[in-house]
């Protein structure tokens, strides 16, 4: 394998154990190279009429989930199935929900401490 193979995305689909409550889903999922993963996220800006930008979460994690989740026991990953689950579980979050979520990469990284204001950055 040469150096710069390890920084690429395995074209192979890799079998994970989705932990829900005290059952385990097996699912064949995919990483999100971060050209797709930038693509959704520019997917996901939505305008308004003044011009003012607004990211849909949802959007960005349903379009990450159908591209990731390659096989599920519910068959494929559409936004029909994904629209249907449930917000809250008998008073409590939805675990198939949250774990699902824990799978999709974080959209926007914060800030590096330290860089927070514009003095900081060194001028040349």
């Amino acid at each position: 394998m040469a150096g710069y193979e390890k920084y690429l995305v395995s074209r192979e689909p890799r079998d994970i154990i989705l932990n829900v409550e005290n059952e385990q889903l097996n699912l064949k999922v995919r990483d999100i190279p971060r050209a797709r993963k930038n693509q959704i996220i520019s997917q996901s800006v939505r305008y308004d009429t003044e011009g003012n930008t607004h990211f849909d979460g949802d959007f960005y994690l349903r379009e990450c989930l159908k591209y990731m989740v390659v096989d599920a026991p519910w068959g494929q990953t559409t936004d029909v199935f994904l629209l249907q689950l449930k917000d809250v579980q008998d008073g409590n979050s939805n675990p198939l929900a949250d774990a699902l979520e824990a799978l999709v990469p974080v959209a926007f990284k914060k800030k590096d401490a330290g860089l927070d204001k514009v003095t900081d950055i060194k001028k040349e």
